[in-house]
């Protein structure tokens, strides 16, 4: 009660108040079964980054979006390409079809999108705001990309020695830097527009390995880059 009424006090927005009030009436835990959910599915669930929008593969091959709180159907439509990942607003699906990888829409007019100049081995994650998509490739050649999802222009191409998971990047707020962590290698930055591999940090930071990494995200607007691992956060200045 004590923590709820100095929430109160200092949440001086109307919409703020009202998330309070909302929350005091809610639920601590509610707990559902989807009854067509595919369990064989190889991704997914998924949800969106306020947690409200849950979205699955039902087991006729759909992709259904629901309501968390009410657990009302959003919209439900055909899809029988891979998964890889959903935007944080759950509207838009990064999939790997037999034509290379593409944006799939829950609009049905924005559905058909031109595949991604990667091949269907290509793994793709949107960065935290959505507004950059990273497809690591590594059909022939290890490659990482970087596309600007609005205008689906490439911002950024480099080859690696070895394969590198999506997850183990961030790009910047601006979108000019790009943070790579590959598996037991080093932190590295990279200026997009030049493709050239900046200076590293005073303090060369080890990269963990796939099983203990979590994230990798740029703060302060791109100033610095934090990673976590298991029982281990570090924040590093990044090179300008």
């Amino acid at each position: 009660m004590r923590l709820s009424l100095a929430a109160w006090g200092i949440a001086h927005v109307p919409e703020s108040r009202a998330s309070l009030l909302a929350s005091a009436h809610g639920l601590d835990q509610d707990v559902y079964n989807i009854a067509d959910f595919d369990i064989d599915a190889e991704s997914g669930p998924f949800l969106d980054r306020c947690g409200r929008t849950l979205v699955t593969r039902s087991t006729l091959g759909s992709v259904v979006r629901r309501d968390v709180d009410s657990r009302r159907t959003l919209s439900s439509a055909s899809l029988h390409d891979h998964i890889m990942d959903v935007s944080p607003d759950s509207k838009t699906l990064p999939v790997s079809a037999p034509d290379g990888a593409r944006l799939w829409h829950a609009d049905p007019t924005e559905q058909a999108a031109v595949p991604f100049a990667a091949s269907v081995s290509a793994v793709g994650r949107f960065q935290a705001d959505g507004r950059a998509l990273v497809l690591s490739d590594s059909y022939d050649t290890p490659t990482v990309q970087v596309w600007n999802v609005d205008d689906r222009r490439l911002l950024f191409q480099e080859t690696f020695k070895h394969p590198l998971s999506p997850a183990h990047t961030a790009v910047s707020d601006d979108a000019t830097r790009l943070a790579i962590c590959p598996q037991d290698g080093t932190l590295q930055m990279w200026d997009m527009a030049t493709r050239r591999r900046l200076a590293p940090p005073s303090v060369p930071y080890r990269c963990p390995s796939d099983e203990a990494f979590q994230h990798l995200r740029f703060l302060q607007g791109g100033r610095s880059c934090a990673t976590t691992r298991r029982r281990r956060h570090c924040t590093c200045r990044a090179p300008r």
